[in-house]
């Protein structure tokens, strides 16, 4: 198969050899919104989060494919996923690249790509290979390595998750102290089904009678003072998809509250599981020369299932709808899939207490997904293996934000999902979503994308949709065929 290593010709990344080789761990979300963690504006208690985010780097400007298969083929690959191919059928993956050079691999919670993740490079794997599952009762595609893993009573998906990370961390340890480890630890959590703890809930079951008009009223003043985002910002008013809060009824303003708290639920819990993973770090003593990166795999789901259904610990059909995807994709507009910065821009995390400058606190870098296997194979001293027929990765090395240097200008980023598609070059972004036509943006004064400026600069927008064109007019020639079939999520 192609994906076996070729043995003709080596790239090999390494950082400085006076830094050592660190512990990578990889945290994904699932459908989680921009600012949906404390530390980017949210009043979603999450603390260990937040507390990587406060003595590492807040990314603003890290970008995804805007859906979970192409994020996590592009995470997996370091390719685009067009390259890469949607089950990663052509070229190496991040596990089996990073284990060549003497690290323990593993990888908890979803998959979503082709195959089992120990086909693919990990040493060892639990969680299920579906792209969601019942937070309870799990689904027949949960493995632990290759078995089938039978779900047992009192089981709940999150903390499964962090149970079997530090399980994978804690023998690996033991069995040889020195010897580094790769973990990609894929959350489930927020993804639908709403299903929580009851006692999270709980915590959350008055949080959200305001509405979504007033929470997201609330985070863009936290995001302001956290520096997350520029008051020079201008931001997208509510469309008119989604209806004001006082105008709903009583009861629908019950149903949705109690939506919105199973939501905030899901999140605490995932950070919750995110701390025993960071107290078996400590414990062990290897916390300090451990890289964690925190992303999303995309912007929030608008879907709307289950709203005539009040949800619950145990509901198994329930999406939180427009109105809170809109609040927790803030400031931005649109969501998951849509090539928006609500659908794909993410909130980021970068976290190594060895090598992080103090006081970074927020960075602006436009950085992507993309830019991950590169960045993770330099600190690990690994080799990517490549025959002329391979492309080279995608992306590029943030070893030097990592160490407070300043990065090079960013190359141009390319998106493309369906026909929803986006090209940003240096300040300027050009997208659009299903069924509409090329909208232009400057960045560096409207990272809402609330004022198109295609009119205004007709000439900078026909030479981006050109570059454009031409980057994905060769993608198509090669890889993608006919364009799949899609019904757009939203389009405001």
């Amino acid at each position: 198969m192609k994906h076996i290593f070729h043995t003709l010709l080596f790239f090999a990344f390494c950082a400085s050899q006076s830094l050592a080789q660190p512990n990578i761990i990889l945290i994904v979300a699932d459908d989680m919104g921009y600012s949906d963690l404390a530390c980017f504006g949210s009043e979603i208690q999450t603390p260990h989060l937040d507390k990587l985010a406060q003595e590492g780097i807040r990314m603003r400007q890290f970008y995804n494919s805007a859906k979970c298969e192409p994020s996590r083929a592009m995470i997996i690959s370091g390719q685009h996923w067009h390259d890469s191919g949607i089950h990663l059928e052509n070229g190496p993956t991040i596990a089996e690249v990073i284990r060549r050079a003497n690290y323990n691999t593993y990888a908890v919670g979803k998959w979503h790509l082709s195959g089992n993740p120990v086909n693919r490079g990990f040493d060892h794997f639990f969680g299920h290979l579906n792209g969601a599952t019942n937070y309870f009762k799990g689904d027949p595609s949960f493995r632990l390595d290759h078995d089938k893993f039978e779900v047992p009573d009192n089981f709940y998906a999150t903390s499964a998750y962090g149970d079997y990370a530090v399980k994978f961390i804690e023998e690996g340890h033991k069995a040889n102290p020195e010897k580094r480890f790769f973990l990609y630890l894929a959350h489930t959590a927020p993804h639908a089904p709403l299903m929580a703890l009851p006692e999270d809930i709980e915590r959350f079951k008055n949080t959200y009678k305001a509405g979504w008009d007033k929470i997201r009223e609330e985070r863009i003043k936290r995001q302001l003072k956290l520096g997350i985002i520029d008051a020079k910002w201008p931001v997208p008013d509510r469309p008119s998809t989604i209806p004001a809060w006082k105008d709903l009824s009583p009861k629908e303003q019950e149903i949705e509250a109690d939506r919105m708290a199973t939501y905030a639920a899901m999140i605490y819990r995932m950070d919750a599981s995110v701390g025993r993973v960071i107290d078996k770090l400590e414990e062990l003593g290897i916390r300090d020369n451990t890289l964690i990166v925190f992303i999303s795999d995309n912007g929030a789901n608008p879907f709307d299932r289950g709203r005539k259904d009040v949800p619950g610990a145990l509901g198994e059909n329930h999406n939180y709808g427009l109105g809170w995807a809109f609040a927790s994709n803030t400031p931005y507009r649109l969501y998951k899939q849509n090539q928006h910065n609500g659908g794909a821009c993410t909130s980021a995390i970068l976290n190594w207490p060895d090598v992080i400058p103090p006081n970074e606190k927020v960075n602006d870098t436009p950085a992507q997904i993309l830019d991950l296997a590169p960045t993770f194979f330099e600190l690990a001293c690994a080799e990517y293996p490549s025959a002329p027929d391979d492309k080279p990765l995608s992306g590029r090395s943030l070893y030097p934000l990592l160490t407070g240097k300043k990065m090079p200008p960013s190359p141009p980023m390319y998106f493309h999902l369906y026909d929803n598609a986006a090209l940003i070059d240096n300040n300027w972004k050009l997208v659009k979503a299903f069924g509409n036509t090329w909208e232009l943006y400057d960045l560096e004064t409207d990272r809402a994308e609330t004022q198109n400026l295609i009119s205004e600069q007709p000439k900078k927008a026909q030479k981006l949709q050109q570059e454009w064109e031409n980057w994905m007019g060769n993608y198509r020639l090669k890889h993608v065929g006919n364009e799949p079939k899609y019904v757009p999520l939203q389009n405001d």
